[in-house]
């Protein structure tokens, strides 16, 4: 990518008054959200879910970019041009985005109901206690800006880990967060990126 065209996506993305619309509910958050209007969690309609949200009229007025759940990458419109969902984005003036830890974690071995479990994580039982710590560490350390970090959850933090390990796991909180920030701003395709092949998978 160019230096104009990189300093182009960054004032796109950080346009005055939008923002970036998280849209990637893994399966049980927007089963979750389904079942309360009596919405079966199919493939179709949580394409058709997407579909509708994108395709809002004005919706690029307030949002600049959008991260995208694994599943939408490869979505496709029903109505009209079946293009693809990220495609469709683009066309409107917003940049698609997405998450690209989750296939590290696969890679490492991590299961799937953990993974798709993971936006439910205080309400599944898939966690241990120093995960669901950690966990919540880092939720608030990404969210510092608008709530900061509690004090209890500082304190949950210091009782599952020594400051050394709490500071190793802030910093990875950091790392991760800026990588999906620059995927992001330099329009990274989604979807094709792939983990080291390197990597060993846990015992």
């Amino acid at each position: 990518m160019t230096a104009p065209a990189l300093e182009s996506t960054v004032k796109s993305l950080l346009a005055s008054s939008k923002g970036i619309l998280a849209a990637d509910e893994s399966f049980p958050t927007i089963e979750k959200r389904f079942k309360a209007l009596n919405i079966s969690s199919t493939e179709e309609n949580r394409g058709a879910y997407r579909e509708m949200l994108f395709t809002t009229p004005g919706l690029s007025e307030f949002i600049s970019g959008v991260i995208l759940f694994d599943e939408t990458v490869r979505q496709r419109m029903a109505h009209g041009v079946p293009i693809a969902l990220p495609v469709a984005l683009t066309q409107r003036g917003m940049i698609p985005g997405i998450k690209v830890d989750t296939k590290d974690a696969r890679a490492r071995g991590e299961t799937e109901q953990r993974i798709y479990a993971l936006n439910a994580w205080r309400e599944t039982p898939f966690f241990t206690e120093k995960e669901r710590a950690a966990l919540a560490w880092a939720e608030a350390v990404t969210q510092v800006s608008a709530s900061q970090v509690s004090d209890e959850v500082y304190e949950i933090a210091r009782q599952c880990f020594d400051e050394k390990e709490l500071v190793n796991i802030t910093i990875a909180i950091i790392a991760i967060n800026g990588w999906n920030r620059l995927a992001v701003s330099f329009r990274s395709v989604p979807g094709v990126y792939e983990p080291p092949k390197q990597q060993l998978h846990r015992d």
